[in-house]
Formats: C-alpha cells, sequence, structure tokens
C-alpha cells in the first residue's frame, strides 16, 4: 500500500508495530493524521483473531490500507470460474469494524459495480483475480482523494502477485489557482472547444 500526499509527511509517533500492523500518527503540513497499513493473515482462524484484535485498536480517524486476505463482496471483488465459492473468512468481522468504525471503502464507491482487481493467481480452480487490497478511510474527511493500483512497484528480484494500491491525498482547502491544480473552466464555453469536447 502507498499513500502520497501534495506535501512532506513527518512521522510523530509509532501508534502501533505488530506482526501484521502498523499505525503511525502524522503531520502533513498543519493537520494530524493516522495512517496505518496492514497485512491480514492468509488462515482463516488467524484472519478472524487478527480483525478482532484489529476492532480493539483503530480509531475512527485512521486510514488504514492493506492486504486484507478477504473481499468486501465476492460477486465484485473476485473474478473466478467460482466466484461464490470463494473463501471470503473474516469479512462480516470486518465489515463490522468498518461500520462501527465510521470508515468506507471509498475506491469502492469510485468504482460502482465496475470490477478492479489487485491480485491474480493460480489455484485448483484455474485462475483467481480479487481485490484483497484496499484503504478504509473516515468517512467523514476533508480532503480530495484518489486511489491507483501499479504493478511496478518491483522492492524484490521476483514481482508480487499483487498491484500497489496507491491513495493519494489532496488538501482541497487550498486556494484555487495558487495552492490546488484547476482548470479555466471557461474554457468550456469556447466553441472550439465545445467541438473538440464532443469528439
Amino acid at each position: 500500500m502507498t499513500l502520497v500526499t501534495d506535501s512532506l509527511l513527518t512521522v510523530k509517533s509509532t501508534v502501533i508495530a505488530e506482526p501484521g500492523v502498523i499505525i503511525l500518527d502524522v503531520e502533513w503540513g498543519a493537520k494530524q493524521l493516522t495512517v496505518g497499513n496492514v497485512y491480514a493473515p492468509a488462515q482463516p482462524l488467524g484472519r478472524i483473531d487478527f480483525f478482532n484484535w484489529l476492532r480493539r485498536n483503530i480509531t475512527d480517524d485512521t486510514y488504514i490500507g492493506g492486504d486484507w486476505n478477504c473481499v468486501p463482496d465476492t460477486t465484485l471483488d473476485v473474478d473466478s470460474n467460482n466466484p461464490l465459492g470463494y473463501k471470503n473468512t473474516g469479512i462480516s468481522i470486518l465489515n463490522d469494524i468498518i461500520v462501527s468504525k465510521k470508515l468506507i471503502d471509498e475506491r469502492r464507491e469510485q468504482l460502482g459495480n465496475e470490477k478492479e482487481f489487485t491480485r491474480s493467481g493460480a489455484n485448483a480452480g484455474g485462475i483467481t483475480s480479487s481485490r484483497i487490497d484496499r484503504w478504509y478511510i473516515p468517512i467523514e474527511h476533508d480532503y480530495l482523494i484518489t486511489f491507483d493500483t501499479d504493478n511496478q512497484f518491483i522492492f524484490k528480484e521476483t514481482s508480487s502477485d499483487h498491484r500497489a494500491v496507491i491513495m493519494k491525498i489532496d488538501d482541497k482547502a487550498g486556494t484555487r489557482g495558487n495552492e490546488r491544480d484547476s482548470l479555466d473552466e471557461t474554457l468550456t464555453e469556447d466553441p472550439n472547444i465545445q467541438e473538440e469536447i464532443k469528439k
């Protein structure tokens, strides 16, 4: 998981550093953010224990992403010969945590019913692609947030079967034209530009 901001982040403190999770308090300009990264266990019982532990250790202002090893919706987030047969142990616990902490899978909101996969791998039934890597963010936030997936992040000799999920946070409170990238919307009033847009 990767977080990109439009200015320097300074780590203020490590809130949690345990196997499978790290949560940091960071300073971003004059703002404070709590950012975490998880690797939920691949083993189903370990994943359930991990999620129950996580419930007690994240707050409603945590931006947390990672490899969750389960998907929110097998009909949208799994592509295989049998998506409904996908072993999705722990998702009901994780969904309950996300709702109770007032977090949201913002990327799913952006995608609607469109499919996007972050991991692909071979198994006994063929190839399975899934969206097990994702960010959860506070429902209430003051930022413009965009996501991208990238398979070019290679930090080891062999490439991963996961795509990096990049979350970009932009302080949308900046002054338009000075601190924020903007487009002069009066350009759309030009008949020549209108014709180009229609093409």
